[in-house]
């Protein structure tokens, strides 16, 4: 066993730094639980999300490379001590450190516990980070002279309603958006479409929101990987119902500006269920840290040789 729940490791290892995400999901189970402790709203069911977010990172870090530092195997448990580094597109250092315990089953990952996280390469010493810790507001350097402000007090934070009111309003808001009376719900559409590869059909009722006279949805849900290199789905919104062609857009720095735009006209941080400390600007890190995508949505192209 010991041999086989290693290897797990070894697999992700090595296709992290091939940056071959079809190898990479595949260390992970259909059924794959995700616990993030330091931050419970980014835990998560589901292998596809592991394929979105890593998307999103061979993105924005095209030379990330990760190097597993010890592990300890507990039967089908695996305790592995992480380093991943890189460049960011925009030039700045990228570097996570930590642990990750693994619950291995079939040689794939069943469940993990995630404790990976940015390094701080801050200046405040252990006693600054305590005081930040217990309320003693911002964290000060030894000599006094200076303030720095610890980075989850002033990040950009994922702020999307509970799972029973998402359900709840993929239950009540559908029928109301094919209707007059959607003209009085703001910017929500329904989107209705059938998965790549199960054929599942999916309805779900997001925020719609138009960068550059182009419609847009920005969002950090697994689903979305449907509409990797365009797929079309039926929009309806405001009592019109329409057949585009939605691509998604996982390039950070590319969401980070629509999101910027949003906020620049006045679209509200929560409506992006977003929480957006007041005068920051978004960055591609902060893209990263929530997860979120866009989806752009067209008009389909004529058919070659069609009637003009």
């Amino acid at each position: 066993m010991t041999a086989t729940t290693t290897r797990m490791v070894e697999r992700l290892r090595d296709a992290t730094n091939a940056h071959d995400l079809d190898a990479l999901v595949d260390c992970f189970a259909a059924d794959y639980r995700n616990d993030t402790p330091a931050h419970p709203q980014r835990s998560f069911v589901g292998r596809s999300q592991v394929r979105s977010n890593w998307e999103q990172i061979f993105a924005a870090v095209p030379d990330i490379s990760a190097s597993v530092l010890a592990c300890v195997v507990d039967a089908d448990v695996i305790w592995s001590e992480w380093e991943m580094r890189g460049t960011r597109r925009d030039g700045a250092a990228h570097r996570m450190r930590g642990v990750i315990i693994f619950g291995v089953r079939d040689e794939q990952a069943a469940w993990a516990r995630f404790f990976l996280e940015p390094v701080d390469l801050g200046d405040a010493d252990a006693s600054a980070a305590v005081r930040q810790v217990l309320g003693g507001g911002r964290a000060r350097d030894r000599g006094g002279a200076g303030a720095m402000s610890v980075a989850t007090d002033s990040s950009v934070r994922d702020a999307r309603p509970p799972n029973a009111v998402v359900r709840m309003t993929n239950v009540i808001v559908p029928p109301l958006l094919r209707t007059r009376a959607a003209k009085v719900l703001g910017p929500l559409a329904l989107l209705e479409f059938s998965g790549r590869r199960s054929g599942t059909r999916f309805r779900i009722v997001v925020g719609w929101h138009v960068v550059d006279d182009v419609g847009v949805v920005i969002t950090p849900a697994g689903w979305r990987a449907n509409f990797v290199g365009g797929h079309e789905v039926m929009v309806h919104r405001r009592g019109t119902s329409t057949t585009l062609i939605g691509t998604l857009e996982t390039d950070p720095r590319a969401v980070a500006d629509a999101v910027n735009l949003l906020l620049a006209a006045g679209v509200s941080a929560r409506s992006l269920a977003l929480r957006v400390p007041e005068g920051h600007v978004i960055g591609a890190d902060d893209i990263v840290a929530t997860g979120r995508a866009m989806i752009r949505f067209a008009s389909p192209r004529p058919a070659r040789g069609a009637a003009r």
